[in-house]
């Protein structure tokens, strides 16, 4: 959307890493979200439990901060 086109400057642009997923959760109250192409293999590298959006290329996944410390 060009409403957004000037908040992707600061957005940041780099690869998500292990140390990163795990600063996610340090900080998250219930849960840390991931919103990526269906293709990308963050989703399993990671832990996120991949919900499928059959008619978008971008899938969202999750990881409950409950389900991280039993």
């Amino acid at each position: 959307s060009n409403n957004f086109e000037p908040l992707r400057e600061a957005g940041s642009h780099i690869t998500l890493t292990k140390e990163w997923v795990q600063e996610a959760l340090r900080v998250a109250k219930k849960r840390v979200v991931l919103k990526a192409h269906y293709k990308s293999t963050y989703f399993e590298e990671f832990g996120f439990k991949r919900e499928i959006r059959l008619t978008s290329k971008f899938h969202y996944g999750v990881i409950e901060k409950n389900d991280c410390f039993k």
